[in-house]
């Protein structure tokens, strides 16, 4: 699906709430869906499926394949959704499994050597929960879940599933420790404060865990407190908000 850009569509997408660097006509080869508010800087892949929740914001990096909650903060230089080679084949490179890659086969008056074998170099979909942190430079393989709550160490490398609300370093990246006890991690998982907007919830609890889990649970039993759900958005949405008035 193509649809019309034009360098005025990321200001009048970022006053409606979508941060969005969307510049020109643009190939929307897989599904995409964004729910507002939220912000991208840097580029955006649309030929791989992309998710993103609201209140999150990435300030640069590569976002390939990827579902991201709300809540999530990502750092500049993060990597993710890249391709894999096969490694137990007798060879690693792409010729053995792409058709015609970089054009080489015409190039060489190979056309009609097509691959027969074929290799699923991503993994699949790049899973981010809610109230995520990612630090600078911090590379995910593809197919990888982040467990809500969980913090990645800044140029650390993610090539397993990790745990929510852990905290991960190195390369690869392994469990430094949790954020909160096992009884806090389980009692934030199912309060699921972040259905609701910041805004309505008890900010002046933030830095008390405990009672801030207290007061937003009183306010959902006695009803004070409605689930924010502005619905996805599409891309044709998109177009439409940044087509001029």
């Amino acid at each position: 699906m193509r649809l019309e850009f034009n360098s005025d569509s990321p200001g009048r997408l970022h006053a409606q709430g979508y941060g969005l660097f969307l510049d020109r006509v643009t190939d929307f080869e897989a599904s995409f869906e964004v729910e507002r508010p939220c912000i991208v800087q840097g580029r955006l892949f649309t030929d791989t499926p992309f998710r993103m929740g609201a209140f999150s914001a990435s300030y640069g990096g590569s976002l390939r394949c990827i579902d991201i909650g709300r809540y999530c903060s990502l750092a500049g230089g993060i990597d993710t959704g890249r391709d894999d080679h096969p490694t137990d084949w007798a060879s690693t490179s792409m010729m053995g499994y792409v058709p015609n890659v970089h054009g080489w086969a015409t190039l060489l008056g190979k056309n009609d050597r097509t691959p027969p074998l074929r290799f699923a170099s991503i993994r699949g979909v790049t899973k981010v929960g809610h109230d995520v942190w990612i630090g600078q430079d911090v590379f995910i393989r593809s197919g990888v879940t982040i467990g809500t709550g969980a913090i990645i160490a800044a140029k650390s490398v993610v090539v397993a599933d990790v745990a929510p609300y852990a905290i991960v370093a190195g390369v690869p990246a392994r469990l430094i420790r949790y954020r909160f006890s096992p009884e806090i991690i389980e009692e934030l998982l199912r309060l699921e404060w972040w259905r609701f907007s910041m805004f309505d919830l008890p900010m002046h609890l933030l830095n008390d865990v405990r009672a801030f889990i207290s007061e937003t649970r009183e306010s959902i039993v006695t009803g004070r407190l409605s689930e924010y759900n502005p619905g996805w958005t599409t891309p044709e949405r998109l177009a439409e908000v940044a087509r001029p008035p």
